[in-house]
């Protein structure tokens, strides 16, 4: 693991862990229209942190581990799919 990137909302800005986040959006909906945008928008946003944090490329990167509040990786499909060429490995939590 080179790098790790998080990206939170309003309300998780207002937590305990408010500081820690690399990337912190004033609107919840990350300008989507819909919560599943939302989701979406945040991975995308995660991994452009990620490629800024490392310097690397997105073909660079030869495993994502991510996870979303969908519980399907939909999301996290959905917002990496513009991003790497191919999903090579992908791990669900929970």
């Amino acid at each position: 693991i080179k790098a790790g990137a998080t990206v939170a909302g309003t309300k998780e800005k207002k937590g305990p862990l408010g500081c820690c986040f690399d990337v912190v959006s004033q609107d919840d909906l990350f300008g989507g229209e819909s919560w599943e945008e939302a989701e979406s928008r945040i991975q995308s946003l995660a991994f452009e942190k990620l490629l800024e944090k490392t310097g690397m490329m997105p073909e660079d990167i030869r495993y994502i581990y991510a996870g979303d509040l969908l519980g399907q990786l939909i999301a996290t499909s959905f917002g990496l799919n513009n991003n790497i060429i191919s999903f090579r490995f992908m791990k669900t939590v929970g």
